[in-house]
């Protein structure tokens, strides 16, 4: 599996450390990792003398990215998909996969999509319609 951004600058690190440069700001310019970063795992370093994973809750994602893009590509083909449509092109693309409207709906909202309603346009009153039949006759 390749290393993730946040691996290759922790390892980054460790090998400066490795090589007795302790100083974060130079480690950064170095490595080209952000100060705050460095600074962290500086920290870290002096500490327990390695840098630790933050714990985390372990709960894996159900939309993952390629599925987002699933989503943001329904939307983009009918953009009057409901979000409880989504859920069932989705469920039946890949089996196994239960997703609630919610996280449908956040998920659209992170893309960028908005939903709205329609706005409510009232009838003609036959008031409206006397008035637009006059106007088309004098014009």
């Amino acid at each position: 599996m390749a290393l993730t951004t946040l691996e290759k600058n922790r390892n980054a690190v460790n090998l400066l450390w490795q090589k007795k440069i302790r100083n974060a700001r130079e480690i950064s310019q170095r490595t080209g990792v952000p100060l705050r970063f460095c600074e962290r795992y500086v920290e870290l370093l002096k500490k327990t003398g390695k840098i630790t994973i933050g714990h985390r809750s372990g709960h894996p994602r159900k939309l993952t990215p390629k599925k987002c893009r699933q989503i943001g590509m329904i939307v983009k083909h009918n953009h009057f998909t409901t979000a409880s449509e989504i859920k069932a092109q989705l469920e039946e693309k890949n089996s196994g996969l239960e997703v609630s409207v919610w996280s449908i709906c956040h998920e659209l909202k992170n893309l960028g999509f908005v939903s709205v309603r329609p706005r409510k346009v009232p009838l003609l009153t036959q008031k409206a319609k006397e008035n637009r039949l006059s106007w088309v006759v004098i014009t």
